[in-house]
């Protein structure tokens, strides 16, 4: 009885909950794009260089202060396309460690 009770609850539960899916406005040139780092290099003024290519043999980077990142990494990034129609000239908005390979 009591296992009936709580179906029906919880139920009641799902079905009073609204769902609604939520809006992001995702700014114009924004995408995804996820990579491993193929080199490192460290800059003069102590930041370093950090490299990476993706599934279609493009190479991009951008200058970080974290010294944590090695050569195999890999990488998840927001990418801006610079307002231009090709791709070799892409920005990295933003880049976040994903794993390596030994994790998997």
């Amino acid at each position: 009885m009591k296992k009936k009770i709580v179906s029906a609850l919880m139920a009641a539960a799902l079905c009073a909950t609204p769902c609604s899916a939520r809006v992001i406005n995702i700014p114009k040139g924004i995408y995804p794009s996820m990579g491993v780092v193929t080199k490192i290099k460290e800059r003069k003024d102590g930041y370093f260089r950090v490299t990476f290519q993706d599934g279609a043999d493009r190479k991009y980077s951008w200058i970080d202060d974290d010294p944590s990142w090695c050569k195999g990494d890999f990488v998840a990034t927001i990418m801006y396309d610079n307002g231009t129609r090709t791709i070799y000239d892409d920005k990295v908005v933003d880049a976040r460690y994903v794993g390596y390979k030994g994790l998997f």
